[in-house]
């Protein structure tokens, strides 16, 4: 009897085993699937794929190396392709926007993975700009002015940039007034300079 015990502990063992590759293999492959998504800017087949994903992860996988590497940069990805949405949060992260959250998961790829300093402070720089640009053009001109004051020092927000989200201030009130001005687009050379833009991922 005991002998029949161990054996069916090794079969479930085997049969575990088994699930965590597959499930490893699936995650893996919805991964490419959906990096190549958001590559091609299909924004439904990316938020699909991810769904699919999240009930992936649940399940037990095999460790690797590479397989938490890739979750971050979904992590990341997500919250690029919901960035225009300044009402939307994530879980863990009630308070943030998806843009400030996305800037957390910088953070901890840079505290987890060997990433270049330079090419991390670069998308840093991309991602705080495309903040700004989205409270601006939602009229969140409070949160404007904290992104501002919060991911850029004084010394290098410059008077232009603090301009730009007075000028959107007065063109809301004067929209609630009647007297309703055309609606430029944010004009990029008025806030802090950054040596490369995601232009891709630049909420619409």
């Amino acid at each position: 009897m005991w002998r029949q015990q161990d054996n069916m502990e090794s079969s479930a063992d085997r049969g575990l085993d088994v699930e965590c590759v597959v499930n490893r293999w699936i995650v893996d492959y919805y991964i490419s699937v959906a990096f190549e998504a958001f590559r091609n800017e299909q924004d439904s087949d990316f938020c699909e794929i991810r769904d699919i994903l999240q009930c992936h992860l649940v399940r037990p996988l095999e460790a690797n190396d590479a397989t938490p590497k890739k979750i971050r940069a979904i992590q990341f990805l997500t919250r690029i392709n919901d960035g225009d949405k300044l009402d939307f949060s994530f879980d863990s992260q009630e308070d943030l926007t998806p843009l400030e959250s996305a800037l957390s998961v910088l953070d901890s790829i840079r505290d987890e993975l060997p990433v270049p300093q330079k090419d991390l402070e670069r998308v840093q720089k991309s991602v705080r700009e495309m903040l700004v640009i989205v409270c601006i053009k939602n009229q969140a001109f409070d949160k404007a002015k904290e992104v501002l004051m919060k991911y850029f020092p004084k010394s290098k927000v410059g008077k232009a940039a603090r301009q730009l989200v007075v000028k959107r201030r007065q063109a809301g009130q004067d929209a609630e007034e009647g007297d309703c001005p055309s609606d430029p687009q944010p004009e990029d050379h008025l806030l802090p300079a950054t040596e490369e833009k995601t232009s891709r991922h630049k909420p619409r």
